[in-house]
C-alpha cells in the first residue's frame, strides 16, 4: 500500500531523513514516536504530499506522491487547529470541506455526541472540542490511509476512550499512522512502532519494544540523574 524507496528529506543544509526504506500494508496501526524535532510531522507531511522528498520516492497504491493532488482520495491528514476558522461554526466547517461522506459525518457526530458543539463558533471551543471536530473531518473523508498527528492531545477521558476504541475498529480495514508523546498509547495501541532518530526511521513490532526502552534510549528519561 505504501512503499518508501531511498527517501531523504532536507531543509537547506539540515538533513531530516537519509535513505529511508520502508513498506506498509493495510489493516494495521503504526505508532510514530521520538523527541521533538526529529521529523514525525515531516514524515506524515511527506506521506500526504504536503511535502516532497528531496531524493527517493514515496509510492501509495503504486502512485508516486509528489503533491497533495496525488494523495487526494487515498490519504487523509489530521492537521492541527490552525486550519480552523475562529468565526465559523463546526457545522460550517463540515459543510465547507469537499469530499466528506455525509453518512460518516452523521455517524461520527453521533458517536462523539458532538451535535450541540456543531452550532457553536470555533472560537468558543476548548482544545478537546477542536480536536474532535478535526477528527470527525478527517475520518469522514473515508480514505484507506489515515495520518493522525497527536490526535489524542487535549481529549477528556471519555472522548479519549471513544477515540481509541474507534481507531482499533478502523484499523481492521485501513492503514493508520498516529504520533504521540504518550508512550503507553504507542505501546498499547500500535501493531508496529516507528522510532525517529538520527535521520533514520526504525520499525519495530510492539513485542520488541517496552516503555522502559523508549524512556531510556529514545527520550533519555533520567539520563542526567
Amino acid at each position: 500500500m505504501i512503499e518508501i524507496r531511498d527517501m531523504s528529506k532536507q531543509f537547506g543544509s539540515t538533513t531530516i531523513f537519509h535513505n529511508c526504506n520502508l513498506t506498509f500494508e493495510k489493516h494495521s496501526l503504526i505508532g510514530c514516536i521520538g523527541p521533538n524535532g526529529v521529523g514525525k510531522t515531516t514524515f506524515l507531511s511527506l506521506l500526504s504530499g504536503i511535502l516532497k522528498a528531496t531524493t527517493g520516492e514515496i509510492r501509495v497504491f503504486d502512485q508516486t506522491i509528489n503533491s497533495t493532488a496525488d494523495a487526494v482520495g487515498k490519504v487523509s491528514f489530521f492537521l492541527d487547529e490552525k486550519i480552523l476558522s475562529q468565526e465559523l461554526t463546526g457545522k460550517q466547517h463540515l459543510e465547507a470541506l469537499p469530499n466528506l461522506n455525509p453518512e460518516l459525518v452523521k455517524e461520527y457526530v453521533a458517536y462523539f455526541s458532538f451535535s450541540d458543539a456543531l452550532k457553536k463558533k470555533v472560537k468558543k471551543y476548548s482544545l478537546g472540542m477542536r480536536q474532535l471536530l478535526l477528527l470527525i473531518m478527517t475520518l469522514s473523508l473515508d480514505t484507506d490511509i489515515l495520518l493522525l498527528d497527536e490526535v489524542l492531545n487535549g481529549l477528556d477521558p471519555k472522548n479519549r476512550k471513544l477515540a481509541i476504541r474507534l481507531l482499533n475498529k478502523l484499523k481492521g480495514n485501513k492503514l493508520i499512522f498516529f504520533s504521540s508523546h504518550q508512550l503507553i498509547d504507542v505501546t498499547e495501541l500500535s501493531d508496529k512502532i516507528l522510532i525517529f532518530t538520527h535521520q533514520k526511521i526504525v520499525e519495530y513490532s510492539k513485542e520488541e519494544i517496552s516503555i522502559e526502552y523508549l524512556e531510556q534510549y529514545v527520550f533519555n528519561v533520567g539520563e542526567a540523574i
